[in-house]
């Protein structure tokens, strides 16, 4: 599934809460397990996400190692797959 560009709600592991902590990441959302944020682009090392602080915007990876799920709002009446 691409994610670029798309708004997106991120759950991560303790190990990626932690990782997370000296970034822009955490001074938006604090130490929540799970944030929405807008996606830039995924690669190999994980989701790149645009994330606003005090001193504006910037780019932060969410390496792949840390996500446990990523939910991806369905627009309109979209017929469930694969996971019911």
């Amino acid at each position: 599934m691409k994610l670029a560009r798309q708004k997106v709600a991120i759950l991560l592991s303790e190990e990626g809460r932690a990782a997370l902590e000296p970034t822009p990441v955490a001074s938006r959302y604090g130490k929540a397990p799970a944030f929405q944020v807008e996606v830039l682009e995924t690669d190999e090392l994980g989701i790149w996400v645009r994330v606003e602080d005090a001193h504006g915007k910037c780019a932060v990876l969410v390496r792949w190692a840390y996500v446990l799920s990523v939910v991806v709002p369905m627009p309109g009446d979209a017929e469930s797959i694969g996971f019911d």
